[in-house]
Parts: C-alpha cells; structure tokens; sequence
C-alpha cells in the first residue's frame, strides 16, 4: 500500500506540474502524500510498540486524505466548492479522534468499535459518495463507471474496519481489497485525467481548425526556410489556386512576396505590426494584401502568419475618393467659374480695347499683351486641374535651379499679390538643384504665395526664402496673417478643402502644393499660431546639376517650304493652327478628323513632312492616325498636341520618337517643337 501510495502521489505532483489548471492534480497529490505517509506511520508504530498513538495520528491523517480527495474530485469536475457539511462534518471526526485519544491517554479509553466507528463511517461515506458524484457527472467520459464504483465498494469497505479488523484472519483479507481497491481507483484516477485531456485537446483543435478552415483572411504556417506547410481554404482562394496542394511546398518569399531576397526574421520581429505587401497571386495577378508574421520555436523553428486581402478595400478606397470628388463638383464649379470669369473679364475688356483703339489709328500693343498675360493665366489653372485629377506631377522632371524656379514664378506673382502686399525674396549663397518639373516647381511658389496673399487682406509681408536645410533643398513662404487656427490645420491640405466664402476659391491650391511635394520624394512642414502669421516649408531631395542652358534659339523662317499635315478636331484651334504655321512658311494641309486626314494624305502626292496631330479625337486617336501614315510614309516625324498631361502618351502608346505639345500653346512654343521634331527626323 505505500508504494501504491508513493507512485500515485509522485505521478500527480509531476502532473501537477505540467498543468497550468492543476488544483484538482495537487489537492490529489496531497491526498496520497498522506495516504502514503499514514501506512509508513502505522508500519513505523507496530516496529516501536507505539502503534497505538500512531493509529489516532493515522486516523486524523484518514480524514484530512480523504477530505482533501473529495475536494481535488469536485475540482476537476468544475463543480461547486466543497459542501459546508463535509467541512463540518470531517471537523467533528477530528473532535472526537482526539476526545478519544484524550480518553486513551489517561486509561478511560473507549471500546475499539465505538472510538473507531465514527471515523470510518465518514472516510466511507467520503469516499461512496466521491464515487456518486464521479458516476452522475457528465464531465468525463465511460471510464467513470469504473472509477466511482470502485470508491463506492472502497466506502462500504471502510464501514467493517471498526468489526473485522480484531478478528484473526479477517485484517489480511481487508488489506488486500483495499490495496486492490486503492490500485483501481488510482488507474481509474489517471484514466480520468487523460481521457478528459485527449478529449479537450480534440476539441480545441476542433475549435482551432474551424477557425483556420473558416477565417476570411489567409493563414498559413510555413517552414524555417521559407516553404509553405500548411494554409487556409480562403489563402487558396485568395491567389487564385483550386486547391491547397497546389500551394503548400511554394516557397513564402519567391513564390508569395515575390522576392528570394526577403528576410523572415526580420519580418516576424516587426510583428504584431502590418506590413503592407503586394502578393504574386496565379497567372501574374497582383494581390495587395497586409502580411502578420510571428516565429513558433517549439517543435522546431517554424512561421505562422495571415494575409488580409486589400483588394476590394482598395476598391472601396477609389469609389470613396470618387464620391469625395463628385460631391465637390458643386464646389469646385464655382471657385473655377470665378477664376476663369475673372480671366475672361480681361480677355473680353482687352479686346474690346484693342478693337477701339484700332479704329481710332492708334497701337493696340499693350492691350493684346494684357489679353496675352490673362490667357496664360487661364492656362496655369487648367493646368493645376490637370495636375490634380490626372496626378502626374513628375512628368517630365528634369535637374533645375530651384532659384530659376522661383524667378519664373515671380513674373508671374508680381502681377497677382497687389500692392499693399510687400514681396522680399532672400536666399543664401547655396543654390540647390533639384529634379522636377519648372511648370511644378513654380506651382509650389505660386500656390503657397497666393495662399499667403489671401491670409492677408489688409496687406502686409510675404518673404519667399530659399536655401538648404540639411541636405535638403528649401522653400520657404512666410506671412503675417492671422494664422492658422489648430481646428483646421489637419485639413489644409485635403482637396477641395478651403476657408474661403464661396465661389473665392476651389480648395485645391495646398492639395496640388501637397500632391506635387510627396511625388517628388519631398516634406511640408506648416509652422502657425494665430495672430502670429504662417510659415510653409518645402523640403525637396537635391540632385546634381544639370547641363548648362544652350542659347536660346529663335524660330526662324524654315530653310525650305515644309509641307505639314494637321489634324485636329476643334475648329477654331485648327483654324489658328494652320495661320500660325503658314505664317511662319509652311505649307499646311488640314483635316478635322483621322479619316478626312487620311483620305488627304493618300490624295497628296508630294512628300509629308510631318504630322501634327490633336492626340484625341473623335473617330480615331492621334497615335492611330500616325500608325496608318507610317505604313505608308516610314519615319514620318510626328508632333502630337493635347490638353493632357505628358503621361497620356505613354497610356494611348505612342511612338517612343514623337513629342507631345502641350494646350494651350503659344506661336513660339508650336514652332520651337516643331523644328526639334524636324531636326529629329534629318539627324535620322
């Protein structure tokens, strides 16, 4: 029985051990620590003739087993706490245990039945009902039958220790049953506790599978090297595969994230952060997705992760900027239609000028060049537009002078701020170059100048500075308006946002500020207090210095008569067109559309020399029309105009030699881009 006792007792405390919910293991552990020492004590006893005090130390140790069984048993079947009556009852054994070997100790003791009856009526009953609740709970599986009754039988056993223990004969009999009993219960015991845990670690990965099987996202485990083990229905359906097979065994970072060169360590120590990634899904497709990652070292070195598909957020993304934009039409509409009455107002007044002073003989000069001044101004709005809706702000970046950038937009701005505004320009001995569009670069200046302007109602000082500021070229705008209030600030650069009252303005100055600065690699930092005025400063990335600036070249009368074909689908624009090239020398052919273009070409026997083409148009594009000429012409220079951005030409695919002219245009830009196309095609 002690070795019965010592092996259960060690068993539970190592199981103890092991369980993070181990109360019930070590009430148990406890339980038979005592068993095990009250059969050492009572050997112990009998070899030193002190069996007698031993035995009341032993059944006080009974109790105490007993009790302490019951409760681990209600613990692992997660019941209520111990009944009160046990606790009570178990105090009231322990009372007249000791009375009794009080009673003992000064010769009155008790008859043998008598003082031992009542112990070994609750250990009995301690243990039938243990069993009972064993047998009625549904907590544990068919191995319970054998558990409660063998601590029913042991309880009833327990009941004939205070008749049979003095009958020779009887005691090793009783011994060996409750040894036998004891084995029982204690394999019954383990039984119980691994059964219930089998069954627990089947659910949970149950549980855990159901969700793996079922999560919207992709999860995945994958080898230390990289190599997929394991993923979830919606990874296989995510990139576009029909079955897991065909995707475990693909390697995460060539296969998934597209690059062999990707370091998973450093990936799952970024983790529980999201790493925007763009996933290389069947067939080719693109897949942006945000990645998880965290590294398992048990069992071996493994990954585990999830990948969250982006695409319809991405979607939902474009639709709400959409929205955003079509909600400000009614904005936008009328800060547009404001500016442009403003430059229409000149256009039609300089005109009406011009006309009156030709009738009266006298030089219209001054007035055409207002009206020349007001067209441009017209032309830097829509290309504001342009630069806003298509975002293309980098087309045709190239190393400039920062300084040139903000002289060039001066010209402009002097005419704009007023005379109760004092301009100071400044910068240091630095002149940083940076790579950038001048068109861009003087958009900057402008917007965030005219921004300070209208801060400013009462006048005052705008300072424009320009230096380097570590080791970044800079632009600085300051004013002294009343500053910008902190409710707003967050906003100041999102479209169509403005402070203005309607129809003052569209809202889009900062944004295109914004838009244009983070295309270029660039920073804005917004310094402000109100009443303190507001400092705007550009950080832009510098570039080496570019090519010194060739001489610049004035059109000149063509060498030869050039014979052009044009094509464009605004009349009144193809109509100034081809006055402006026939008054330069050319000989122009015009058609308003690609068929009539062509139907003209083929008619013409004499040789092309270029063609200039609008790059939209109805019934056929510009890129089309060239393609068809050229079969027919090989190597016809090609000068394509529009009123989109540069980038356009690469979408339609145009010919990589032909150039692009911006609308609107003046004389001295058509012809300048037509004698480079020219010069292109005789150095071919």
């Amino acid at each position: 029985m002690i070795s019965v006792h010592v092996l259960v007792a060690v068993v539970f405390a190592y199981l103890a051990a092991k369980d993070d919910d181990a109360t019930h293991m070590r009430l148990w552990a406890i339980s038979w620590a005592i068993g095990a020492a009250r059969y050492l004590g009572a050997t112990v006893g009998q070899a030193t003739g002190t069996g007698a005090h031993v035995d009341r130390v032993a059944y006080l140790a009974l109790v105490a087993s007993g009790l302490l069984f019951m409760a681990g048993t209600y613990r692992f079947l997660r019941r209520d706490r111990l009944p009160l009556a046990w606790k009570v009852g178990a105090g009231a054994v322990a009372l007249w245990i000791l009375v009794t070997w009080g009673l003992f100790a000064t010769g009155h003791g008790l008859p043998f039945q008598l003082e031992t009856l009542p112990t070994f009526l609750f250990v009995g009953a301690v243990d039938a009902w243990t069993g009972y609740v064993i047998l009625r709970s549904r907590e544990v599986g068919e191995i319970r039958h054998v558990l409660a009754w063998a601590l029913i039988v042991w309880g009833l056993h327990r009941f004939d220790y205070p008749f049979l223990r003095q009958v020779e004969g009887a005691a090793p009999i009783g011994f060996g049953l409750a040894a036998l009993l004891a084995i029982v219960v204690a394999f019954g015991m383990l039984m119980l506790y691994f059964e219930r845990a089998w069954r627990e670690t089947r659910e949970s990965e149950e549980r855990y599978r159901s969700i793996f099987e079922n999560a919207a996202d992709g999860m995945f485990q994958a080898e230390g090297d990289g190599r997929l083990r394991t993923v979830n229905p919606a990874l296989v359906r995510m990139l576009g595969y029909e079955s897991a097979d065909e995707l475990t065994g693909r390697c995460l970072r060539a296969d998934l994230l597209g690059d062999e060169s990707r370091d998973l360590e450093a990936l799952a120590a970024s983790s529980p952060q999201e790493l925007d990634v763009e996933l290389c899904a069947r067939g080719g497709r693109k897949v942006p997705a945000t990645l998880q990652l965290h590294a398992v070292e048990s069992q071996g070195s493994y990954y585990e992760g999830s990948l969250r598909d982006l695409s319809q957020t991405k979607r939902l993304q474009e639709q709400l900027l959409q929205a955003q934009k079509l909600e400000a039409l009614g904005r936008l509409a009328g800060g547009v239609a404001h500016d442009f009455n403003n430059v229409l107002t000149a256009i039609l007044a300089g005109s009406e000028l011009a006309q009156i002073e030709l009738e009266r003989g006298l030089d219209p000069k001054g007035e055409l060049v207002e009206i020349r001044e007001a067209a441009k101004r017209a032309a830097e709005l829509t290309k504001q537009l342009l630069a806003f809706s298509r975002s293309e702000p980098t087309a045709g970046a190239k190393p400039l002078r920062l300084n040139d950038a903000v002289a060039g937009a001066l010209a402009i701005l002097e005419r704009l701020i007023g005379e109760d505004i004092r301009l100071v320009v400044s910068s240091d001995e630095a002149d940083p170059w940076v790579e950038a569009d001048s068109s861009h670069l003087e958009q900057i200046v402008l917007n965030l100048a005219i921004n300070a302007r209208d801060a400013m109602p009462q006048g005052g000082r705008l300072e424009i500075v320009t230096g380097v500021s570590g080791g970044r070229a800079l632009l600085e705008v300051r004013d002294e308006g009343e500053g910008i209030s902190p409710a707003i600030e967050g906003r100041l650069f999102d479209p169509f946002f403005t402070t203005k009252p309607r129809g003052k303005g569209t809202g889009l100055g900062l944004s295109t500020v914004y838009g244009i600065v983070n295309s270029l690699g660039g920073e804005i930092q917004v310094e402000s207090a109100l009443g303190a005025g507001a400092t705007f400063r550009v950080f832009l990335p510098t570039c080496a210095p570019g090519p010194a600036k060739p001489e610049p070249s004035v059109a000149e009368e063509p060498e030869r008569s050039a014979t052009l074909l044009l094509a464009e689908d605004e009349d009144h624009v193809r109509k100034v067109t081809e006055r402006l090239l026939r008054n330069a020398g050319y000989e122009v052919i015009s058609a308003p559309g690609m068929r009539q273009a062509l139907e003209l070409a083929r008619g013409h026997d004499a040789p092309l020399d270029a063609l200039i083409s609008d790059l939209i148009m109805p019934g056929g594009t510009g890129v089309e029309l060239a393609a068809a000429l050229r079969e027919e012409r090989p190597g016809l220079p090609v000068l394509f105009v529009s009123g989109y951005t540069a980038g356009e030409l690469e979408r339609v695919g145009a010919p990589s030699d032909a150039r692009l002219l911006r609308k609107p245009f003046s004389r001295e830009e058509l012809l300048s881009a037509l004698s480079e196309v020219l010069a292109g095609a005789h150095a071919r």
